[in-house]
């Protein structure tokens, strides 16, 4: 009874009430219908109806009462790339059809509907602590660019552009006192290009600034207590600059990372800090070393290798089965004077090895095999071993054509770079190796000769890398950008 009785209150009160500005509004989306949302805000600010995240292909029209004539719509899209062919129209109280309105691209965009004394819609940055501000907008659209701020026990250190061409900035990488990774972010400041700023803390910390072109470029890097020019010389595209901001005497001395140890084959002069990536030659003591390395490309599972000692049949080696595409290598010590077997079979339905093939060194001799489409199986002996005379080098003699090369694209990049190498034998493995630009080996892998194929480097920070390929004495190297 009482439910009724309320009703009833509502429906008189409303028919004494006529609305004084009645809206109507269409809405129809294509494709992603539920990123597309919307809301309608009157002269004081206030929204006064709302829609979005609608079904794909969907119409639909509803209206509205409102007490001011003139209102601000503001589209919206969760993605950030526009309605997708999606629209909305805006009947106004006297009858004006404003649209059909759209976001073309992008995720936000605004526009003010009505006749009479309505509000200009000035779009903007509101807040005056940010970089753009607008003193002269009456809407902010989220386009605030605001400084950055460091946590408790850090500084903010800012590398900003001398010229305003986004085409010649500068970008920076940061490494701590103990060689760590110090994350580096990026802020379009208005006026100028993107500027990259970090948060070190007390201590000596490594710089790597490097140019986006080999040209001459130049810039400051500022902090709290003080400033530093910086220049990047367009032969070597990078400099590498110590400092301590929490010192009186800022300077100190950078660090380049890499192997330290000149025993390691991976020796680097310049390193002026290990990164534990030295790599040390098997010592067999009184026998003899011999480097295997097996390459798979389809079909692995069939291929099967046994490595015999010819004079006591001993077992050196033994798999069957492998993945496809697989690169296994090892280093093995064998008996001075040792004379080696080969055994190389399929052991699936089918023969041979599908091109897939193995590669045996040891001092002054080498041995390189492969089983043949139509054989199931294939024993070689006497390949390899200082004991075998010097007619016990089986298979396929090799050599390194000259020059040597490499070609890598695209540079600049920001998520892959891919690897083409000219004149390594096919016979052997590559050994791929990414250095930044303190010397740190950031990436090691072994490749095929004929497939040395692309390298991710989305997880790396922006700077100059140095690509090295090694194959036996030889190598080659380039110098790519991750921007």
């Amino acid at each position: 009874m009482v439910l009724s009785a309320f009703v009833g209150l509502a429906a008189r009160l409303a028919a004494q009430s006529p609305c004084p500005n009645t809206w109507t509004i269409e809405v129809s989306t294509a494709m992603w219908g539920i990123e597309v949302g919307w809301s309608l805000q009157d002269a004081a600010g206030l929204e006064v109806a709302s829609g979005g995240s609608y079904p794909d292909n969907f119409a639909t029209t509803s209206s509205i009462c409102t007490d001011s004539p003139c209102l601000v719509l503001v589209m919206t899209d969760s993605f950030g790339d526009g309605w997708n062919g999606g629209d909305m129209q805006v009947t106004a109280p006297d009858g004006t059809v404003y649209g059909p309105l759209s976001l073309d691209n992008g995720s936000l965009g605004a526009v003010t509907l009505g006749t009479g004394d309505c509000p200009v819609l000035v779009p903007g940055c509101t807040e005056a602590t940010a970089y753009n501000f607008d003193p002269a907008a009456t809407w902010d659209d989220g386009s605030c660019i605001f400084p950055p701020s460091c946590p408790s026990g850090t500084t903010l250190v800012m590398l900003s552009t001398s010229s305003a061409d986004p085409w010649s900035g500068l970008g920076m990488s940061v490494t701590g006192p103990s060689g760590e990774w110090v994350p580096v972010s990026s802020v379009n400041v208005p006026g100028g290009s993107n500027s990259s700023w970090a948060c070190p803390g007390p201590g000596c910390y490594t710089y790597q600034i490097w140019g986006a072109w080999n040209e001459m470029t130049s810039g400051t890097l500022d902090w709290e207590s003080g400033s530093l020019e910086v220049s990047v010389d367009p032969m070597s595209n990078m400099a590498l600059i110590g400092l301590d901001v929490y010192a009186a005497e800022t300077a100190c001395e950078p660090s380049v990372w890499g192997c330290t140890d000149e025993d390691a084959s991976n020796y680097q002069p310049g390193a002026t800090d290990d990164d534990g990536s030295c790599i040390f030659p098997v010592d067999c003591g009184d026998g003899e070393l011999v480097h295997f390395y097996l390459c798979t490309f389809s079909l692995g599972a069939e291929v099967a290798f046994t490595l015999l000692d010819a004079a006591s049949g001993d077992t050196l080696y033994s798999q069957v089965g492998f993945n496809d595409f697989a690169i296994v290598h090892s280093d093995l010590c064998v008996e001075d004077g040792a004379c080696l077997t080969a055994v190389l079979e399929n052991v699936g339905t089918g023969t041979g090895w599908h091109g897939g093939y193995v590669t045996l060194t040891a001092t002054g001799t080498s041995y390189y095999g492969s089983l043949s489409e139509g054989s199931v199986s294939a024993t070689v002996t006497d390949v390899l071993g200082g004991g075998c005379g010097e007619e016990g080098s089986g298979g396929s003699p090799f050599s390194w054509p000259e020059p040597i090369g490499l070609t890598a694209w695209p540079n600049p990049t920001e998520e892959v770079i891919n690897v083409v190498g000219e004149g390594f034998d096919a016979h052997f493995p590559v050994s791929v190796e990414v250095y930044d630009g303190l010397g740190r080996c950031v990436f090691r892998s072994q490749r095929p000769a004929q497939a040395i194929g692309s390298i991710e480097v989305a997880a790396l920070p922006a700077g100059v890398y140095r690509l090295v390929c090694r194959q036996e004495a030889k190598s080659a190297g380039t110098t790519f950008i991750r921007r």
